[in-house]
């Protein structure tokens, strides 16, 4: 075999395996670049949603349906010349390969999800505020910004502040908040799920109970549990119930015995039951030694409300009554978040919108304010889902070129 067809060979092989492996390693690549977009599109949806509220505008969600793409590889290759033993081999040799991303992505607006919008203005759940306690979040923070009342303490509804009548109230749930925050810092209260059985029906007598109704109930998840001393059945049920546990060797401490009094709590216990919900304003005076804690959570509509105030605004835009001036107190905010504005694109910003001219951003050096933001996108993915997106609704996609 002459040198020519040798390399000739060579020079196939090279080639054609060159192409076999671009598409795994910009797959791999690909991969991380649309998490990336798409954690950097959701965290700036709920900016600008923040700065939409501050605005006194109404919120608008999309939610990415699809991500596709298609990878295309075209190779092109051409040999030219001569073979001939008088005047040698003469062989020329070209070649080249075009390789295409063709993404796209759907987009769908969240108006028609009824199970959206309403998790939109449902109070956070039991579950939303243990993740939130259990997860690392400072617990004050997380106390002012997720809850509105507990036991009959009023937080403050706006990140600035209560109104000068609700101050006196106000003071007592951030008292509330300093004494559990400690204990909670120092792990001598803790939030736990318990399983308990719970009563499903009255007592039924036993003389009408056969072997068929206690296999029936099991099966349908329930137990029928003999009671005063085996003459009657309760159809029961375990249910896993939030409760708020106290460490043994710090009952009587005066951090324990302050929130026990700010609560009006039974002292004399090391478990308290968990009620999360809603709770109306016109809150009838909690019983002295309660054994259950009453909290009125936020709903996530609640929570941009709440800090919209911390939304720095031009004040061109303010003399123009675009937006209403906050009070004073927010220059001090109970809860440290800011949403800094300039008029050109930041440059230290860890999330960027631009809105009405200018541009609103979390500067990366604000560390206490990124937290905020994680915490916010944190509640977001966990609180709200759009499952039952009518399929008739419409829907925005966008092929992203190559």
């Amino acid at each position: 075999m002459s040198r020519a067809f040798q390399f000739l060979i060579v020079f196939l092989l090279a080639f054609t395996h060159a192409g076999c492996v671009i598409g795994p390693g910009q797959l791999e690549n690909d991969l991380l670049s649309y998490n990336t977009a798409l954690r950097d599109g959701f965290r700036e949806q709920i900016l600008l949603n923040l700065v939409r509220t501050r605005y006194g505008e109404s919120n608008e969600y999309l939610a990415v349906e699809s991500v596709a793409t298609q990878y295309l590889v075209q190779h092109d290759a051409a040999v030219s010349g001569t073979l001939t033993e008088a005047a040698g081999n003469i062989l020329g040799l070209s070649g080249s390969t075009t390789f295409n991303e063709r993404p796209t992505v759907t987009y769908a607006p969240t108006q028609q999800c009824s199970k959206f919008n309403a998790q939109l203005r449902r109070p956070l759940s039991a579950e939303v505020l243990h993740y939130l306690i259990d997860d690392g979040f400072p617990k004050e923070v997380v106390l002012h910004l997720a809850v509105r009342r507990i036991n009959g303490l009023r937080n403050s509804d706006s990140i600035c502040g209560p109104e000068p009548v609700d101050v006196p109230a106000f003071d007592r749930f951030c008292e509330f908040v300093q004494h559990a925050s400690y204990l909670f810092a120092n792990r001598q209260i803790e939030i736990h799920h318990l399983d308990q059985w719970q009563n499903r029906s009255t007592a039924i007598e036993k003389s009408i109970v056969n072997a068929e109704d206690l296999i029936s109930a099991k099966k349908s998840g329930y137990e029928l549990r003999s009671e005063d001393g085996g003459e009657h059945f309760v159809l029961q049920e375990e249910e896993s119930q939030l409760m708020l546990l106290i460490d043994p060797t710090a009952e009587g401490s005066p951090a324990v015995t302050t929130v026990q009094n700010l609560l009006e709590l039974a002292p004399d216990r090391a478990t308290y039951e968990l009620e999360v919900g809603t709770e109306s304003s016109f809150h009838k005076a909690i019983e002295p030694d309660h054994t259950d804690i009453h909290i009125s959570t936020r709903s996530y509509s609640g929570l941009m409300s709440y800090l919209a105030p911390a939304v720095t605004v031009p004040e061109r835009h303010l003399r123009a009554g675009l937006v209403a001036d906050c009070d004073p107190g927010c220059a001090c905010p109970i809860v440290p978040f800011r949403v800094c504005v300039s008029r050109h694109r930041p440059k230290h910003a860890c999330v960027a919108v631009p809105h009405r001219g200018y541009w609103f951003y979390v500067d990366e050096r604000d560390h206490d304010s990124r937290m905020i933001l994680r915490l916010l996108v944190d509640v977001a993915r966990v609180q709200l889902s759009c499952e039952d997106m009518p399929d008739s609704g419409p829907t925005l996609t966008l092929p992203l070129g190559n």
